[in-house]
């Protein structure tokens, strides 16, 4: 699911048939027999890019993001039966997003490696010769400051 990030914000396709056409795929997943699969698959295929790039914005990685991704859409083939239709099909499923690139930041923060400083000397050197300018400087400082945010706190900005 190639994608590039999108600030947090769910980019839906917008040249796709909106809400209506998501209620009548969850409608019809409730059916019985092969139509409920077709209708699951459809309903899948139609946001599977727009939750990776949603996963990708908040985790910063590939690979935590493939996987967060394939986490949502278990988590809305075993939980559609569980939406109501109360809010937007979306609302649901970036909640579900959300939940889930909260739990992989989680994971992988307890399990991320540390790299000793003295060992890659030379990366700090060379980062150190660049001249950014101002507003690079600007944006590397904000960019920093986001990074040590928890990932609830970067959904939210």
């Amino acid at each position: 699911m190639p994608g590039d990030a999108t600030g947090g914000v769910i980019d839906f396709d917008r040249s796709a048939p909106t809400g209506n056409t998501d209620v009548k795929l969850v409608a019809r997943t409730r059916e019985r027999g092969a139509m409920s699969g077709v209708a699951i698959e459809a309903l899948l295929r139609r946001h599977e890019n727009a939750i990776y790039r949603a996963c990708l914005s908040w985790l910063r990685d590939e690979d935590n993001a493939q996987e967060a991704s394939q986490e949502v859409l278990i988590r809305v083939y075993r939980g559609v039966d569980g939406f109501q239709g109360r809010s937007n099909f979306r609302t649901w499923l970036y909640r579900i997003i959300h939940n889930a690139c909260c739990t992989a930041a989680a994971h992988h923060a307890r399990h991320r490696v540390c790299v000793s400083l003295e060992d890659n000397a030379h990366l700090l050197d060379a980062v150190a010769s660049v001249d950014f300018g101002p507003s690079m400087e600007r944006t590397h400082t904000v960019h920093a400051a986001m990074q040590r945010l928890s990932a609830s706190d970067r959904s939210v900005l």
